[in-house]
């Protein structure tokens, strides 16, 4: 895909945005994650996850713990991570990245979840990991397209994510539709 858009005279731009960490923004998903199930779980059963969490092992259940105050300091952070995007689409149009790291696999639906792996070439990988790809557009609220673009030997669809500016939706969409003009869609 990426040659064929320089074949088609799109201006590439390689590497991750100045100033994105993404072990920062991962940390920040992730625990912005954690604080909305938790805050999703009913009233009468609080006390109850919040030992489940304290007891699982996950760096991120401290967000079920945390304080209005210390929520805020990482939803600051979220929108910081939103400022270094736009500033990025200043001067882009569109941020490409894979949709995830593998084509469709087969669904593992055993607890914990965090048992879970998905098998690829390389060896199995935890099956959280694939949000890794959506954390950047999720965590800023910037629209995301997957487009297709081709498809696996084994004849199954492989997709690129197309994100675009924060509240500008057609952006990455329109960017989507003509790269199907130039790779013929599925």
């Amino acid at each position: 895909a990426i040659r064929v858009l320089e074949r088609a005279g799109a201006k590439l731009k390689p590497g991750w945005p100045a100033g994105v960490s993404i072990a920062a923004l991962d940390e920040t998903y992730r625990y912005m994650v954690r604080a909305f199930e938790y805050s999703m779980v009913p009233e009468r059963d609080k006390a109850a996850e919040r030992a489940r969490l304290g007891a699982s092992g996950d760096p991120h259940a401290r967000a079920a713990f945390a304080s209005f105050a210390d929520w805020q300091v990482k939803d600051l952070k979220r929108l910081d991570f939103r400022a270094l995007w736009q500033a990025y689409f200043d001067d882009v149009d569109v941020f490409l990245s894979p949709a995830v790291f593998t084509a469709a696999f087969r669904h593992d639906h055993r607890e914990p979840k965090a048992a879970r792996r998905i098998e690829t070439p390389e060896g199995p990988r935890n099956y959280w990991d694939t949000l890794r790809w959506i954390e950047p557009a999720t965590l800023t609220g910037c629209p995301a397209t997957v487009a297709p673009v081709g498809r696996t030997a084994f004849g199954l669809p492989v997709g690129i994510q197309v994100m675009g500016p924060y509240l500008e939706d057609a952006t990455p969409i329109t960017f989507a539709g003509l790269l199907s003009t130039e790779l013929g869609g599925f």
